[in-house]
């Protein structure tokens, strides 16, 4: 598979993923707004790496799609940092502070049963000072 190939099916895959994430996030929000700006430039990429894998595209041309992709992109940033910033964003990282949390627990269950030990008491914070200071693994 040549590279330009490879290029215009990951930039087609991203502008589908971004779509269908604009289409679960609520209406008039900036996040969906994000979503789709970054479909947008990741659409105008995909036009832009057609053309050069088909060699339908003018190097002036794809300096102008390239540009405009780029574009809408820097704008899905700035939509997607506005939705942060207005809380719209929390319950997605509360959803992964909780996975996070729960690899963790099945990661230090999972440890403590190779070791043969059993698991100290407490939220295990004093283990991870520790750490991080140099005293222990």
């Amino acid at each position: 598979m040549s590279q330009e190939l490879l290029r215009l099916i990951i930039a087609l895959l991203a502008t589908l993923l971004l779509g269908r994430e604009a289409r679960r996030a609520a209406r008039g929000s900036r996040r969906r707004q994000a979503f789709l700006l970054g479909a947008a430039g990741f659409g105008v990429i995909t036009l832009a790496n057609g053309g050069v894998t088909f060699g339908l595209a003018s190097p002036a041309l794809l300096t102008v799609l390239v540009g405009v992709g780029l574009a809408l992109l820097l704008g899905s940033l700035t939509a997607l940092v506005l939705a942060y910033r207005a809380g719209e964003l929390r319950e997605q990282f509360r959803r992964a502070s909780d996975y996070v949390a729960a690899a963790r627990d099945r990661a230090g269950g999972e440890r403590d049963a190779r070791e043969g030990g059993e698991r100290a008491e407490g939220d295990g914070r004093e283990r991870d000072e520790e750490v991080g200071k140099g005293r222990g693994p």
